[in-house]
C-alpha cells in the first residue's frame, strides 16, 4: 500500500510540474520583490500612477464638480442616501476594494464609511466605472436632517488587491429636499 501512495503522489506532483523544455514565465522589469499583476482594461502598464475620478450616478458614471448639489434620497428600507460613483485607471478592475468616506465641515459631522469590493465596468479612455454606490447619510445613528443643504467633504480611496491605491475629493453640497 505504500509503495502505492508513493507512486501516485510522485506521479501527482511530475503531472504539475513544468516540463525541461518550458521557459521560465518572466516578471516585468519594475518587479521588485513580487509579481505584478496587471488587466487589459484598467491597469495595463505596471507602474502607471493611479487616476481616480469621485462622481455621481445610481445607473452611469457622471462627473461631479465641486459644489455641486447632490440629490438626498429615500432609500427602499427607509434610510437616506446619496448615489455616488467613481471612475478610475491604473488599478485592477476586480478585486479592488472602493472606500467612501465623509465629512460635514460646517457641522463636524462624519459619515460612517461605505465600502465595497465590486468589479469595475470597463468605459472609455482605459478607465472603468462603478456607479450605483448608495452612500447612506444616517448610519449608526447620525441624523442626516441638519446635513440637508449644507456641504459635505465625499471621499473615494481605491485599493487594489496589488496594494496600489488612487483617491479623490470633491465637497458637495446635499440637496434641502429629499427625494
Amino acid at each position: 500500500m505504500r509503495l502505492i501512495s508513493g507512486f501516485l503522489l510522485t506521479a501527482a506532483g511530475l503531472g504539475c510540474s513544468p516540463g525541461p523544455g518550458d521557459p521560465p514565465i518572466p516578471l516585468p522589469a519594475d518587479a521588485a520583490d513580487h509579481a505584478t499583476e496587471l488587466d487589459p482594461v484598467c491597469k495595463p502598464v505596471a507602474g502607471a500612477v493611479p487616476d481616480v475620478a469621485l462622481g455621481q450616478g445610481q445607473s452611469d458614471y457622471l462627473p461631479l464638480a465641486d459644489l455641486e448639489t447632490v440629490q438626498v434620497e429615500k432609500g427602499p428600507q427607509g434610510g437616506y442616501h446619496i448615489w455616488m460613483a467613481v471612475r478610475m485607471k491604473n488599478l485592477l478592475r476586480s478585486g479592488s476594494r472602493t472606500v467612501l468616506t465623509a465629512v460635514s465641515p460646517e457641522l463636524a459631522r462624519t459619515i460612517s464609511p461605505y465600502e465595497v469590493l465590486f468589479t469595475y465596468d470597463p468605459d472609455e479612455g482605459g478607465y472603468c466605472k462603478l456607479s450605483g454606490l448608495r452612500f447612506r447619510l444616517d448610519t449608526d445613528g447620525v441624523d442626516y436632517q441638519p446635513l440637508l443643504g449644507k456641504e459635505l467633504d465625499v471621499t473615494a480611496k481605491v485599493t487594489d488587491r496589488a496594494g496600489d491605491t488612487g483617491q479623490d475629493s470633491r465637497r458637495v453640497t446635499l440637496s434641502t429636499t429629499i427625494r
